[in-house]
């Protein structure tokens, strides 16, 4: 009797909860959730299981979920197996599905989570979409082969008996791609997380070397305090750096003539540098080979690097020669190519994808008109009026633009177009901002006051928040006094590189003061400072901004080479380098994101306080 009354009082639900609304506890169980509080809403939804039973079987599903993510998959699997399955709408049935695939994956029963997996599938339209995510995850787990290799890595990592036969699974985990090892982690165990923590480490000591890393923040699902790591660890990663090696032989695939001379000539100074910068006793051959101006040339280049032994390809640059080489069959040695194809990476037939990797890294004036879409909204701007010159680069700069500032929650209220050679803007500024407009509602207000005079200031549209200037420094320098003669100053003002020359001259450019645009930080004297004193060795009489930017373009393709595999999809970091703020997507672009800047008296200021 006594058993039984005190079991009776283990399930008393307090007063207090018992007395809310169950809706009520639901709205706060998900808010908790959300909040990736999963042990406080756990305990909420079960709570609900004994307050509202009519709803148990729902709540219970709820609990399941929130315990798992909590890394705590045997809770998970009693709340599961107590479910009642025949209260459960198709919609839960599907999110019961889901849980169960990932119950075994994460005991490490990937037959069974593989079939689990399947059935899945079939119950895809009628599963919440905010689950999608975690089916997208699960089918890159399941799918991978290289994910299945990772996870016998790190069990040989876990399982091994010594430091030494420890090290061939550290150096495979330490040089996975970024979102594989994101993968890995997601499903870790807490013993693993120690091993991972660590790894990390190891990439990041081996970034450091030659570029500065910026961490992203990352949201990570709660989880109890990891175990203290492994004293072996840390002599790993020593061993593991020291192992790390460079290719044996680079080739370097640029035209040697022709219209991109300039360009190939800016790059191959850039690529020297960064291999000056490579530790003497590691540094690889160069073999410099002319790629001509035909696909067929750089064909021919490209066979005769491999026979030439090389390990790497960078190039080419031709857009053409970029998908000639992408397209060819057979394909055996990797390439970093230093422009985008002619055509999507989609759209190629790339058979020799599946044996040999390519990426691309290019420098497209776009970069920076999206970046100043960014930095217009960062700053409060959503509505803009663009001004650009009548010209194909300008068109592509707009477009970039408006894409960009759209998909960040703005849109351009108006495009207006000049002459390439103008020199008078006022007509075109006066009929983007409507100041016509302005002018008839004084004449109007003066003839109803029946005033001769009638002190009076025109004004721009009142809807326009900044203007954006798609144009290069010289059009820029004659629009913003213009804009300053129509009382229009008052606008912020955007453009894109364009608009500095990268060679100073305070008395020139105290016209741009004011423009906000966007650049690599090292153009205005900050970090990397070595590329200063050596860009202007290279380009004594005149730093052309353009050649600069292809200098830092050909410095980071040589210094990145190591790391590409590495990178590839990772998001929890990126590098300051020489070209930008550089991550490399899962599809193997390297993509960069550039530094805000403003003039002020006649000189390009880094915005150091700007959200980037």
């Amino acid at each position: 009797m006594l058993i039984g009354v005190l079991l009776l009082n283990a399930c008393q639900v307090s007063p207090e909860r018992r007395s809310e609304n169950p809706a009520v506890l639901a709205e706060r169980a998900e808010a908790l959730y959300a909040q990736a509080d999963y042990p406080a809403a756990a305990q909420l939804w079960e709570s609900l299981v004994l307050s509202a039973p009519g709803n148990a079987a729902e709540w219970q599903l709820r609990a399941a979920d929130a315990w798992l993510l909590n890394n705590q998959p045997n809770i998970a699997a009693r709340r599961l197996a107590e479910l009642d399955q025949t209260s459960l709408s198709p919609a839960q049935l599907a999110h019961w599905q889901l849980l169960r695939t990932e119950l075994a994956l994460q005991q490490g029963d990937r037959i069974a989570a593989g079939q689990l997996f399947e059935r899945l599938t079939q119950q895809l339209d009628v599963l919440p979409p905010q689950l999608n995510e975690r089916v997208a995850r699960l089918n890159v787990q399941l799918g991978d082969p290289r994910l299945l290799a990772a996870d016998a890595a790190l069990a040989q990592l876990r399982s091994s008996a010594t430091a030494q036969a420890r090290q061939p699974a550290f150096n495979e985990l330490a040089n996975l791609p970024g979102s594989l090892l994101a993968e890995l982690e997601t499903g870790a165990t807490e013993s693993e997380r120690a091993y991972l923590a660590q790894i990390r480490q190891a990439r990041e000591s081996a970034l450091q070397q030659h570029f500065t890393l910026l961490k992203q923040p990352v949201q990570r699902r709660q989880v109890n305090p990891a175990p203290p790591p492994d004293p072996a660890l840390a002599q790993m990663t020593e061993r593991y750096l020291q192992a790390r090696r460079w290719p044996d032989t680079i080739a370097v695939l640029l035209p040697q003539s022709g219209q991109l001379t300039a360009a190939a000539q800016a790059i191959h100074q850039g690529i020297i540098t960064g291999w000056l910068q490579v530790a003497e006793t590691q540094r690889p051959k160069l073999l410099f080979i002319d790629s001509g101006a035909s696909n067929r040339d750089a064909r021919g280049a490209y066979f005769s690097a491999v026979d030439s032994g090389a390990d790497w390809i960078i190039g080419p640059l031709r857009k053409g020669s970029v998908a000639a080489l992408i397209d060819l069959p057979n394909r055996s040695v990797p390439m970093l190519a230093l422009n985008q194809p002619e055509r999507s990476l989609d759209e190629l037939s790339t058979p020799a994808r599946e044996v040999a990797t390519h990426y691309t890294f290019s420098l497209p004036p776009e970069d920076n008109a999206r970046a100043s879409a960014r930095l217009a909204i960062q700053q409060g701007h959503r509505n803009i009026i663009v001004l650009r010159p009548e010209s194909e680069s300008g068109l592509r700069l707009s477009e970039a633009f408006a894409t960009e500032l759209n998909a960040q929650g703005g849109q351009v209220l108006q495009t207006s177009v000049y002459a390439n050679d103008a020199i008078e803007y006022t007509d075109v500024l006066a009929s983007a901002l409507r100041l016509n407009e302005s002018l008839q509602r004084h004449a109007q207000l003066q003839r109803r006051l029946g005033l001769d005079e009638l002190g009076f200031r025109q004004q721009g549209r009142s809807d326009a928040d900044a203007l954006f200037i798609a144009g290069n420094s010289a059009q820029a320098r004659l629009i913003m006094p213009q804009l300053k003669f129509l009382d229009l100053d008052y606008l912020p003002v955007y453009a894109t590189r364009q608009v500095y020359d990268g060679t100073p001259n305070i008395r020139r450019d105290r016209d741009l003061n004011g423009i906000y645009f966007t650049q690599q930080a090292w153009l205005a004297g900050q970090p990397p400072q070595p590329l200063i004193s050596t860009v202007n060795k290279w380009f004594p009489d005149s730093r052309n901004a353009l050649l600069a930017e292809l200098f830092g373009l050909g410095r980071d393709s040589l210094l990145l080479l190591p790391y590409l595999n590495m990178l590839q999809g990772e998001t929890e970091v990126s590098l300051q380098a020489a070209s930008g703020q550089l991550q490399i997507s899962s599809s193997g672009d390297v993509a960069r994101d550039l530094q805000a800047m403003r003039f002020r008296s006649g000189r390009p200021i880094l915005l150091s306080d700007a959200p980037r």
